[in-house]
């Protein structure tokens, strides 16, 4: 059955009748009306915008999926405030995108479920609480990070286009911050320190050394992308490839790697946070020139996070020292001429540090052992399919 709706739309569009802002009244009749507020504040939240002339000129995308199974989509822009739209009452799902065509790479979103009434005004408003970016370069990787860091908003997701971007290290920080990054390209996409850097390729989360209320920690999860850095063993300043503060964690998940890295405590990732692997990541062909060539777990900072310094593997491969050139995990001293094997290939857990196999279910972790106790390492290949470690 075809409904009529009434659509007025506060922007200049061709045959759609105009209303300003502020001259919407509460709607008495049979039908049900949505009052849908976009106030530039709230759709600023991925556009770093000086000059009010761009925030008129974001256009949005308005999904509106109701009861019956009606669906529907308006495009509007160009000064856009607020929409009113007649619909038939019932359960609306509204979901809102914004853009700007100077910012291509950046949208963002929100969404809201209302039961709307029928005979009233119903006023929605939208909170824009996602941010998506999609990265052709490195210039683009750098301004979505900066981005994150404004705090403006509390999710993101980065979808890398780029077969590889070669770059700078950087730090994802924010209470309650969470970043997905990931590749559509059917062999992932490659983020790579420069071969010039020697700090981390990506810091997450906050480092602490006194009580912070209500701090939460920031999330990043990887799909399909692999981490890559550089190996120059004669650099003894080398950091971790990833390092997880006290206030990160780090989640790789489909596909993802962390390879080819150098560093003292953990060669690929040095955990003071919280790590999970879950099943197709794998870390190979890392050095540490101390402990811990793929993974160094530790509780050594802070002490103010409940789940800190603890690794759970759900699934994936940490590559040993007896896998080949390519693949091995390695951890070997720093001197070329005459080097000595260290400790923990794979993985050393050090410093109260857990490192644990197990399963999610619903969002829980559910524990089937222990990988090492503190204290130990492996030089051998570390393998977990479906929550079991093999």
């Amino acid at each position: 059955m075809k409904r009529k709706r009434l659509i007025y739309l506060t922007a200049f569009l061709a045959v759609i009748i105009v209303f300003c802002s502020t001259c919407f009244s509460d709607y008495t009749g049979e039908g049900a009306i949505i009052t849908l507020h976009l106030g530039r504040e709230n759709s600023r939240t991925s556009f770093n915008l000086q000059d009010d002339d761009y925030i008129k000129e974001l256009k949005h995308t308005i999904e509106f999926s109701g009861p019956f199974g009606e669906n529907f989509t308006l495009e509007a822009g160009d000064g856009l405030d607020q929409i009113q739209v007649q619909v038939d009452s019932g359960r609306w799902t509204i979901k809102v995108t914004a853009a700007h065509e100077n910012y291509p790479h950046q949208i963002a979103e929100g969404s809201v479920i209302r039961f709307i009434r029928a005979g009233i005004n119903n006023h929605v408003d939208i909170i824009m609480n996602q941010t998506y970016f999609e990265i052709d370069t490195n210039e683009d990787w750098l301004a979505a990070l900066s981005k994150i860091r404004e705090g403006k908003s509390k999710d993101f997701a980065i979808n890398i286009k780029a077969d590889k971007i070669i770059t700078e290290p950087n730090y994802i920080v924010g209470d309650d911050v969470n970043v997905l990054i990931y590749s559509e390209k059917e062999t992932g996409s490659t983020i790579a320190l420069e071969n010039t850097k020697y700090d981390p390729l990506l810091t997450i989360g906050y480092y602490t050394t006194e009580f912070i209320e209500n701090r939460i920690p920031t999330t990043v999860t990887i799909k399909n992308i692999i981490l890559e850095g550089h190996k120059d063993r004669e650099n003894i300043d080398m950091y971790s490839l990833i390092k997880i503060n006290e206030w990160g964690t780090f989640i790789m998940e489909e596909e993802s790697k962390v390879i080819n890295a150098l560093g003292r405590y953990g060669g690929g990732v040095n955990v003071e946070g919280l790590f999970i692997m879950k099943d197709g990541s794998s870390i190979s062909g890392n050095f540490s020139i101390v402990n811990g060539g793929g993974v160094y777990v530790s509780k050594y900072s802070g002490g103010y996070r409940e789940d800190r310094g603890i690794f759970y593997m759900a699934g994936g491969i940490i590559y040993g020292m007896d896998e080949g050139d390519e693949l091995s995990n390695m951890c070997v001293s720093a001197n070329t001429l005459a080097p000595s094997y260290r400790d923990g290939g794979a993985l050393y857990v050090a410093y109260d540090g857990i490192a644990e196999y197990g399963s999610f279910v619903n969002g829980q972790w559910v524990k089937s052992g222990d990988i090492l106790s503190s204290g130990q390492f492996s030089d051998d290949t570390i393998t977990v399919i479906n929550g079991e470690l093999q």
